[in-house]
């Protein structure tokens, strides 16, 4: 009976010192590394004839593709896909290297409530420059959407 009693205290001891070494909690970014990783947003009117026509093909799906490589560059198509009306948008908020993994934030905006708008069917999308060896793996989130996490397939993805 006393060795039982000297185990349950050495047992409850024990515990007591390794609950009170124990870690504080984390906020789950501690030593995570982050680089901005440079862009140029590519206007329209800079886009050849192939490119464009190229866009004109998948405008109308939402996700990102790789429409053109040159000199060390890709060209990186986003698009929110079909929209009803006019007023809306698409635009790059940030790319960054997070721990070896591209991600690429963007923010997708609609028109107001009482805003007038064109009454068509409308297609927003981006084109950015981007280093293609820093453009690895892929993570895409969007600021007023889902997030998104697609791993180094440089072909058409849905983000559905």
């Amino acid at each position: 009976m006393k060795s039982k009693i000297v185990i349950i205290l050495s047992s409850m001891i024990l515990l007591a010192m390794l609950l009170g070494c124990a870690a504080p909690p984390s906020d789950g970014n501690q030593g995570i590394m982050t680089n901005d990783i440079p862009y140029v947003v590519i206007d329209e009117a800079e886009l050849d004839s192939d490119i464009l026509d190229m866009i004109e093909e998948i405008k109308k799906e939402k996700g990102y593709a790789v429409i053109k490589e040159e000199e060390g560059f890709y060209y990186v198509f986003i698009g929110s896909g079909e929209k009803p009306t006019g007023g809306y948008g698409i635009s790059i908020k940030s790319a960054e290297d997070i721990e070896g993994r591209t991600v690429i934030i963007i923010e997708e905006t609609s028109p107001g409530k009482d805003e007038m708008v064109t009454e068509a069917l409308t297609y927003p999308y981006v084109v950015i420059k981007i280093n293609k060896d820093l453009f690895i793996n892929v993570s895409y989130n969007a600021v007023t959407a889902k997030s998104f996490i697609l791993f180094g397939s440089y072909l058409f993805h849905l983000f559905l």
